[in-house]
């Protein structure tokens, strides 16, 4: 069988993959298809995790032997991706014929329904490569060397230990809409989530975590129960084919993963858009900040800061351990007559950039790579009456360049991490919330300093266990000094000062 790193979502799945690899990279006899050392494995792993790439390796089963190594990485459109690494114990006739790529195609292609091209630069192609290519639902795109199109004319092949997933049944009356939901274990949320995002009705998608009741008339996570992701469908026949992929993924999702069947209830048109709204609540973060849905009705406390997010577009509801942590960090360290502006690098929804307005801090900027993160961020910080205290710009601190001779795959396009001409007339910042990847803070640890005044603090979240030291030794080296670290399950949050 053949695991891909991105379908793991523990550090510790990761920590054990890598070990497993690079052993097994390092024994004799290991072939390499593609020109070079061999793949640089933590950057691959890195790339893995962030879902920037689909890495994995091939074995019988989990304790048996490895028998081979693939790793393909995603462009920018999440629609196509290329190879960078093969390896394999025995060499077959040729890399196109090479049983472990066959598996990681396969495995690769009913992972990510939504794959339209794969580039196998693998150098010339023979009548039987071609065949075996065919064979997988790839055919030649014309005139462009080593990329295949996929074509998906029949229905996936079905492994001989797994059964054909189940469809569901779908029928609706005119002007009605489909909500899709499943409740699923919190490591498979994030999976889920992107894969609604794709077809879900404007990109909409909905996580409702279990809570139980909390202090002041609120309500806290219960981290024990299951998630329920939610998105919503229109009935044309181009959003059917999106449900029948959709049903695709999840079920092999649920091979790795608890993930409940997928359940479909028709909605009336004028209803569908509100359905969802009753099930997300109130919650705390902290001690003082108070997340809350613009339908929920709160009495705030003479304490509490009230942060109101539309929950509607997933980038960030409070939800996740990676924002609660800086928010918590924010309560103890942000100080309104100290910090007068502030950056919130990677804002999302904006969630970070309205806790601070709610702090007191004068000004705050919001960038994020993503224009429709921006635009949903515009729309809370509207809802939260702050649009004279806080902005909202496409753009970045720093553009990540492409490398020489590669192929520009990229999580963002240079145009999108463009810093924005507002910026420079905000410099130097008193603090900089950055809720990003571990990758990203590393390889914008300088620019991030620079653009601190002397004093000034950093933020920093989305940063993996595994990856902490890293992170702390670029910010080390950028002139920062450690003030605190905090964790929660697998996350770590830091806050520096500028030295």
């Amino acid at each position: 069988m053949f695991f891909a790193f991105s379908r793991f979502h523990k550090p510790g799945d990761f920590i054990g993959a890598r070990t497993r690899v690079s052993n097994w990279l390092n024994t004799p006899g290991v072939v390499f298809y593609l020109a070079g050392p061999g793949p640089d494995l933590e950057l691959l792993m890195d790339d893995a995790w962030q879902e920037s790439a689909f890495g994995g390796y091939s074995a019988e089963e989990l304790k048996a032997p490895t028998r081979g190594f693939a790793h393909f990485r995603l462009d920018v459109s999440q629609t196509r991706v290329e190879l960078v690494a093969l390896a394999e114990e025995t060499a077959a006739p040729s890399p196109y014929q090479s049983p472990v790529l066959q598996e990681a195609l396969t495995d690769l292609l009913r992972e990510r329904p939504d794959v339209t091209g794969v580039k196998l630069p693998l150098g010339p192609v023979s009548a039987e490569d071609r065949g075996s290519l065919e064979s997988l639902d790839l055919q030649p795109v014309p005139g462009q060397e080593d990329t295949w199109s996929v074509i998906y004319e029949t229905a996936a092949q079905t492994r001989p230990d797994q059964a054909e997933p189940e469809a569901a049944p779908v029928t609706t009356a005119s002007g009605s809409w489909l909500e899709l939901s499943v409740l699923a274990e919190t490591e498979a949320v994030e999976a889920i989530t992107e894969l609604f995002g794709r077809y879900g009705y404007n990109q909409g998608v909905v996580i409702e975590e279990a809570v139980l009741p909390g202090p002041d008339g609120g309500a806290v996570v219960d981290p024990q129960a299951l998630v329920t992701v939610r998105t919503y469908i229109a009935t044309s026949p181009e959003a059917r084919d999106g449900l029948t992929k959709l049903e695709e993924g999840l079920f092999y999702l649920g091979r790795l993963r608890r993930i409940e069947p997928l359940q479909v209830t028709e909605r009336r048109e004028e209803d569908w858009a509100n359905a969802w709204k009753e099930f997300y609540q109130v919650h705390r973060v902290g001690r003082r900040t108070v997340i809350k849905p613009p339908w929920q009705e709160y009495e705030a406390q003479p304490d509490d800061l009230v942060v109101e997010i539309d929950p509607g577009m997933a980038f960030g509801t409070g939800l996740h351990p990676t924002t609660r942590l800086c928010l918590q960090l924010m309560e103890d360290q942000i100080n309104p007559q100290e910090h007068r502006n502030l950056l919130d690098l990677g804002t999302g929804s904006g969630i970070l950039a309205i806790a601070a307005g709610r702090l007191g801090v004068p000004y705050s900027l919001g960038l994020d790579t993503d224009e429709i993160a921006i635009q949903a961020a515009r729309q809370n910080v509207a809802l939260n009456g702050l649009e004279d205290r806080l902005e909202m710009e496409t753009g970045s601190l720093a553009v990540e360049k492409v490398e020489e001779g590669g192929s520009g795959f990229y999580s963002f396009s240079e145009e999108a991490q463009k810093p924005p001409t507002l910026l420079a007339s905000k410099l130097p910042f008193d603090a900089i919330i950055a809720n990003i990847i571990a990758r990203i803070l590393v390889a914008l640890a300088e620019p991030m300093a620079q653009a601190l005044r002397p004093g000034g603090l950093l933020i920093t979240s989305g940063i993996i266990g595994e990856k902490a030291d890293e992170v702390a030794a670029a910010l080390d080296q950028a002139g920062l000094e450690l003030v605190e670290r905090r964790e929660e399950s697998d996350w770590v949050a830091f806050a520096h000062r500028k030295r």
